[in-house]
């Protein structure tokens, strides 16, 4: 074990605040708090409503030579994730292990990606779209056209089209994957090309500064849930050669919470991940689960599943380089 991976039974998710203030509460030379826009020095890397989006680095050298990257909050209601990577702060610092690993590499934790919506009380958020079983209409939700590109509501997306989206469009997650004509068989034509919300490309931009400016990214990990009450915990992982790694992530985490679904090797880009992975990157998406069958866990229980992962990842990654 590299961290520590159990966690206080009472731990309560808060809001982005809380987070922000439990992590400027640290007392230690490696801890860095930072905002996007501020570090690449571009004022449009900022949320849809206009607000930074902060992230932390953990390191005591100048220059790092690596990196590691670790986001979460990309949906609003998924708050095992962002309740973990705060939670890895304090654990990192506690490390030996880690700690002789920040004196030449660094870690980047994003603690939410949609701030907007992490600033409201939990009960407030305007939830994500679940597209599941979305398309096995023949014409899709109207109500997709309320969600960006991330499924959230309330964001803006831009499409890109190979291109840097250039801010002015404002497309849901409908437009990101269908456009009306009264001449298809439905009605609609399905589209192709990806679409992403404004805070999912600012942290897409951070990390190709992270990767430009120091010498190896040694992985990414995306922490997500499916709130759904027949899944269990799983990886999704995007290079084979990945494979026993998450095996092993899946082992720990059975044995800890005694069940979890088969991970899942992906070849998409259009995912946080998959972009992780066209750079050349090891990449990984952590699926928790908020439930046990048709009991909720606890918020200590979903935030341990998340840790464990990270820690195998650690395991592999900074103990083994």
């Amino acid at each position: 074990m590299v961290i520590e991976t159990a966690v206080d039974p009472g731990l309560e998710h808060g809001t982005y605040q809380d987070m922000l203030d439990r992590i400027d509460g640290y007392d230690d030379a490696a801890v860095h708090v930072r905002t996007i826009d501020g570090y690449i020095d571009d004022r449009s890397l900022v949320s849809s409503a206009g607000n930074p989006i902060s992230f932390v680095d953990l390191t005591y050298a100048e220059d790092p030579d690596s990196s590691i990257v670790i986001t979460a909050g990309r949906h609003s209601d998924e708050h095992g994730g962002p309740e973990a990577a705060v939670e890895l702060v304090g654990r990192i610092l506690a490390s030996p292990g880690m700690q002789e690993y920040l004196r030449h590499g660094e870690i980047t934790i994003v603690p939410a990606v949609h701030v907007d919506e992490y600033a409201r009380p939990a009960k407030d958020r305007t939830y994500k779209l679940d597209l599941f079983g979305a398309y096995a209409v023949p014409i899709p939700p109207l109500s997709l056209r309320g969600c960006d590109g991330c499924r959230n509501t309330g964001h803006d997306s831009y499409r890109e089209k190979g291109v840097l989206p250039d801010y002015e469009g404002k497309f849901s997650t409908f437009d990101q994957r269908f456009v009306l004509d009264d001449e298809a068989e439905h009605g609609y034509v399905r589209l192709d090309d990806e679409m992403i919300s404004k805070e999912a490309y600012a942290v897409s931009r951070l990390l190709e500064e992270k990767k430009a400016s120091r010498d190896e990214i040694l992985f990414t990990a995306d922490l997500h849930e499916t709130d759904r009450k027949n899944f269990n915990f799983c990886t999704i992982y995007f290079d084979e050669e990945n494979a026993d790694v998450v095996r092993t992530i899946n082992e720990r985490v059975k044995k800890r919470f005694h069940w979890t679904h088969d991970d899942v090797l992906k070849d998409d880009a259009g995912t946080f991940s998959g972009f992780a992975h066209a750079l050349g990157i090891d990449a990984y998406t952590t699926e928790g689960a908020p439930f046990k069958f048709h009991r909720r866990h606890s918020m200590a229980e979903r935030v341990e599943q998340q840790l464990i992962a990270l820690d195998e990842l650690f395991e592999n990654y900074v103990l083994k380089e």
